[in-house]
């Protein structure tokens, strides 16, 4: 027997052998998910062989809305150095030094990166996108040159005719009526022109 042991210390000594022991599980606490999966499923969605050509990157940039701003040569050179404004994907490229031939591998969009979360902060695009969208949807409404054409002589001819139909009273200007007819249209055009120059040209002139 043990000196210095007694009951109470062979209780403690069982109670401790009992007791569930803590199993430490490899991976099931640590996360599956590194920092750098996020940049590699970006390159791997988007590019080829973990890198992305410019083509790719600005395909990219039109998912986000970043980089749809126009290239404009006249500015001034203050405004060229407003980040507040939203960016051509061309003006990115050059700003980042990247050129037709190069390739955006991890190191170069990792310092592409905050370009784009400063444009995507800022909501310069967001403007430059909804005058993009009017742009198409007043493109889309108007008509071709063919129809504009086409309506607008159908119209004038239809106005000659028109004129033409003042040739089917001659034949009843001999009759008693024509009289009460005549002077109901000369009353109807007068009213016509009266009414015209009150209610609209007069008032555009003012």
């Amino acid at each position: 027997m043990i000196p210095g042991t007694g009951p109470r210390s062979c209780c403690l000594l069982l109670l401790l052998c009992l007791l569930p022991c803590p199993r430490v599980r490899a991976g099931r606490d640590s996360p599956g998910v590194s920092a750098a999966s996020f940049l590699q499923d970006l390159l791997q969605r988007y590019g080829k062989s973990q890198t992305l050509s410019l083509k790719q990157l600005k395909a990219l940039l039109n998912h986000l809305d970043v980089g749809v701003g126009r290239a404009n040569v006249s500015q001034s050179p203050q405004q060229r150095l407003n980040l507040s404004r939203c960016f051509s994907s061309v003006e990115l490229f050059a700003i980042h030094n990247l050129s037709e031939g190069s390739a955006v591998g991890h190191r170069e969009f990792k310092e592409f990166c905050p370009t784009i979360l400063q444009q995507l902060e800022s909501r310069a695009c967001a403007s430059e996108n909804l005058e993009n969208e009017e742009n198409e949807q007043t493109e889309e409404g108007r008509p071709s040159s063919a129809e504009v054409w086409g309506f607008g002589f159908l119209s004038v001819s239809m106005i000659n005719v028109a004129s033409l139909l003042g040739v089917l009273i001659v034949p009843c200007s001999a009759k008693a009526f024509f009289r009460r007819v005549l002077t109901f249209f000369i009353a109807l055009s007068i009213g016509t022109l009266l009414s015209n120059a009150l209610l609209q040209l007069i008032p555009e002139v003012r």
